[in-house]
């Protein structure tokens, strides 16, 4: 289930399947211009029957605060599944941080 952000502009987010558990791949840089796409993603009912969303962000280089803000606030929702936020760099897990994701979700390293 690839998302668009724009007509022929591709987010950096690939969405995959592994029984319940909805596998999100984040990669390159997450910009303040992908953050309402993400939002509206992450909406998607599909992925709210998911038990669980794994953030796997191994490829993700940056991400900024509008973005960050973006996935604490799908992950704060009352019916969202678990999440996992998989393998983030240093400067990635920086800003997760800094926007209180550890309330949200279980951060695996």
């Amino acid at each position: 289930m690839p998302t668009f952000a724009t007509p022929g502009r591709r987010l950096p987010l690939a969405i995959s399947w592994e029984g319940e558990r909805a596998i999100l791949t984040f990669h390159g840089v997450l910009h303040s211009s992908a953050a309402r796409a993400i939002e509206e993603q992450l909406q998607d009912p599909r992925l709210r029957d998911a038990r669980e969303w794994l953030f796997d962000m191994r490829a993700l280089d940056r991400i900024d605060l509008v973005c960050a803000y973006a996935l604490l606030r799908a992950a704060s929702a009352a019916d969202a599944p678990k999440v996992i936020i998989y393998r983030p760099n240093h400067r990635v897990k920086r800003i997760l941080h800094h926007v209180g994701t550890e309330a949200v979700a279980t951060f695996e390293v």
